[in-house]
């Protein structure tokens, strides 16, 4: 299945179907269900969060969206573990993560450092006293060289009223969370920063005149006498300000100095933030859907320094983007398709496995069963090698269910009960998985072998096939 991430316009933009390119993506979305798999996120939630709490009218219509986007998505979700910093497949409705996000949790004082916890229990008495410590604790900000800055930056001190007040801790750690709920509030202090800043550093606006952002920004730097890249520095910030960051800080913290020095800059601070947050999702899938043009330019900028293969593109090119993937009908036989990818496949490298035998990889387009984008072909003595799995090229390192109950099931469609007299993908095989014993699909033929197995390393699910010496060098399966 091919694993795909929409924005939320583009959701939005089929539901109230705002013209024909979305009317298209719709029924092609309806004719290949088996073949697709969508998922949304925090981030598509976090679009929703606004309206949700204005109105009865905005709650209602949270509903309808939560519902049309559960029913496009079959509820797969990334969904965001905050303890461990990873994002992880799930399958949820989009209305019940929205209640344990937004709804459930909410209460007006769970962000009152002062009434952080009940004063009555252990814990309460403990963190009063606490935040009492904090609250003459100095920040250690000196404010007298924050009014020695230039005239246009003074504008940082309006940050900094709480802390101002008191010089203390407790202060700052008001002010940090009174950006962190009110953005809005901060955009004034954020664009003057960035608008000064690009105007010190004689950044050049136009960025069709950029190129690759990153190199340019390193000119930028090195024109500025800073000796380390655009992306050294940033690093360097994060790792300084964030001992413990995640993969997530990491990458948002990237996308947002993008914008910080001019790149496809966003008009509004929230709507930065949230595009951020949909950018690190949609690394973990195949397609990046979005028509936000701040959005794309700045995931296809930062994809590539990072190295994620995730593709973005806008909604019209969205089509073609899945013809280049999908070219076989689930109705043509399967070794068929197979002895098409040999005969069409791009070779990628042609060299010699650890036991010096000859080994080639190629890459597949199109998918083969939908999935699998590699094929590796090895030479033995007395047969011949052809391992299909997929490149994880961005940041996931999971399987759906769905997916890997998918691909199966399809071969057992094709090939019918297995050596091990197993059928379709059974509830008991994904414990069966997690516990790295899982059994996979094996038939054996008078001249090949077939074979499906999850190897976690280096390969996830791959299939197999094992062409005896009998058959000719040619591989030719289907006279084999």
């Amino acid at each position: 299945m091919v694993r795909i991430y929409f924005d939320w316009n583009i959701y939005s933009y089929i539901r109230t179907e705002r013209g024909q390119v979305y009317s298209e993506i719709n029924e092609f979305l309806s004719k290949n269900k088996s073949s697709i798999l969508l998922a949304y996120s925090p981030a598509h939630l976090q679009d929703l969060n606004r309206s949700y709490f204005e109105s009865e009218k905005g709650k209602l219509e949270t509903e309808k969206d939560l519902g049309f986007l559960g029913d496009l998505t079959s509820n797969h979700c990334l969904c965001y573990d905050f303890k461990e910093k990873s994002v992880y497949p799930n399958i949820i409705h989009p209305k019940e993560y929205f209640q344990e996000i937004f709804v459930d949790t909410v209460d007006e004082n769970l962000f009152n450092f002062e009434n952080l916890f009940d004063n009555d229990d252990p814990l309460g008495k403990l963190w009063q006293s606490y935040w009492k410590l904090l609250k003459v604790l100095p920040s250690g900000i000196d404010f007298t060289q924050l009014d020695k800055l230039p005239k246009e930056y003074q504008i940082i001190n309006d940050f900094f009223k709480s802390t101002k007040g008191s010089n203390t801790f407790g202060g700052l750690l008001e002010d940090i969370l009174n950006v962190i709920q009110n953005p809005d509030d901060f955009e004034k202090i954020f664009k003057t920063i960035r608008t000064n800043s690009n105007k010190d550093l004689k950044i050049e606006t136009d960025n069709s005149k950029w190129g690759n952002p990153f190199d340019y920004m390193d000119n930028v730097l090195k024109r500025n006498k800073l000796q380390k890249s655009f992306f050294e520095l940033t690093t360097e910030t994060i790792k300084n300000s964030n001992k413990k960051a995640s993969r997530f800080d990491y990458f948002s913290n990237y996308y947002i100095q993008l914008d910080i020095f001019g790149y496809h800059k966003d008009k509004k601070l929230s709507n930065l933030i949230d595009d951020a947050a949909h950018s690190f999702y949609a690394a973990h899938t195949d397609i990046f859907v979005t028509d936000d043009d701040n959005t794309n330019r700045k995931s296809s900028a930062l994809y590539k320094q990072l190295n994620i293969d995730t593709e973005v593109v806008y909604s019209k090119g969205f089509l073609n983007c899945m013809r280049e993937r999908k070219l076989f009908d689930e109705e043509r036989p399967l070794l068929e398709q197979i002895q098409y990818l040999i005969e069409n496949s791009l070779l990628l490298m042609d060299s010699v496995d650890d036991e010096l035998n000859p080994a080639r990889i190629f890459m597949i387009k199109p998918l083969m069963l939908d999935y699998f984008n590699r094929m590796q072909i090895s030479e033995y003595e007395n047969s011949t090698s052809l391992i299909f799995y997929k490149k994880q090229g961005n940041y996931s390192h999971f399987l759906f269910w769905t997916e890997m109950e998918t691909v199966v099931n399809r071969i057992v469609k094709e090939f019918g009960t297995d050596d091990n007299n197993r059928e379709i993908f059974q509830e008991i095989e994904k414990k069966e998985v997690l516990d790295n014993n899982w059994k996979g699909r094996f038939w054996s033929f008078r001249n090949f072998d077939i074979g499906m197995n999850y190897i976690e390393e280096p390969f996830g699910l791959a299939f197999k096939i094992e062409i005896k010496s009998t058959v000719n060098k040619g591989y030719d399966l289907l006279n084999g």
